[in-house]
């Protein structure tokens, strides 16, 4: 009988083969001090309406854009996007350049990893990274360990694109959800507040289009790499939506081309092609497994860990990201 691999040596496997593009949420700068949707809607809830209490939220983060929507029509664009920033970066914990070698946190880790993929020049695994990020901590934690080297470069718009050439292009970072750097004064690392996600229209805005700028990004990226799924609990609405279309499109695809054949044959194919994708996440972010269950439906295996403490996302991505 042959032993089936586990999801961390499948995963391991898939690295190895390049073609990968890593998808970061709010779970990776959180160590860093960047608040979660909660805290940042009620610190703006409170400068928009000063004498009426947030009121209860839903469980879902569904609910913080619209009450982010209420503020910034209170408070005004400039307003609201200048305390966005300020909430951001209020309570940041950034560890000193020399710290920054060692640091193991999640943002410490994928910062040498974007390192050392960069060096690597042609051969590199990763060829771009997505973040549902506004903040730049990436960037200033990769910009600690390689001051003089150009490693990633921020896209933010549909007229910007990754650079070509040959020799050790930056790797492309796409801020999905806007980007507000704390430090815009370098010309390439500039923001791009009119792009922000945050709002309930800014949503609708970002996705009405199907060639807009995230849709085509997000599309494209699971269509032709492996994405790894990061610090995200995968419960975003836009996300499940993306999965769901490339689920759909890929089942009605293979049962036109097989036809005829047993329907056996047809879901094998059908699997052969959707599974590619990985989340990795500690038990604890998806305790009944729920979440885990109907993600491989959409072809993304869960990866567990232990916790994100300790070098356990250091080892493991030492396993998959090994010098070729």
């Amino acid at each position: 009988m042959i032993k089936r691999q586990d999801p961390a040596q499948r995963l391991a496997a898939a690295a190895g083969d390049g073609g990968i593009t890593l998808v970061l949420g709010a779970g990776v700068s959180i160590t860093r001090g960047v608040p979660g949707w909660g805290a940042v809607t009620a610190h703006l809830w409170s400068e928009a309406f000063p004498d009426s209490p947030l009121p209860p939220l839903s469980g879902t983060t569904q609910a913080f854009p619209l009450a982010l929507e209420l503020c910034a029509r209170q408070l005004g664009a400039a307003h609201f996007v200048s305390s966005l920033k300020a909430r951001l970066y209020r309570d940041l914990r950034m560890p000193s350049r020399a710290e920054s070698h060692r640091a193991n946190d999640t943002l410490g880790v994928l910062a040498r990893l974007a390192t050392l993929e960069h060096a690597q020049g042609s051969e590199r695994r990763i060829v771009r990274i997505i973040s549902f990020n506004a903040d730049d901590l990436l960037e200033q934690a990769v910009g600690a360990l390689a001051p003089r080297v150009r490693v990633l470069k921020p896209i933010v718009r549909a007229s910007q694109s990754p650079e070509r050439g040959v020799g050790q292009q930056p790797i492309p970072v796409y801020h999905l959800h806007g980007y507000l750097p704390q430090n815009p004064r370098a010309k390439w690392h500039h923001g791009a507040p009119d792009s922000l996600v945050f709002t309930d229209a800014q949503y609708w805005s970002g996705v009405a289009e199907p060639m807009g700028f995230a849709n085509r990004v997000m599309n494209f990226a699971l269509h032709d790499s492996r994405c790894i799924f990061l610090g995200l609990s995968m419960t975003d609405l836009n996300l499940m939506r993306w999965l769901a279309v490339r689920t759909n499109q890929i089942e009605t695809d293979k049962t036109t081309q097989f036809g005829q054949a047993p329907e056996a044959d047809t879901r094998r194919a059908i699997r052969r092609a959707m599974d590619r994708h990985f989340w990795i996440r500690p038990d604890s972010d998806d305790p009944s497994g729920f979440t885990s269950r109907w993600l491989a439906l959409r072809g993304v295996e869960a990866v567990p860990l232990p916790d994100w403490s300790g070098d356990h996302l250091s080892a493991l991505f030492g396993r998959c990201f090994q010098p070729p």
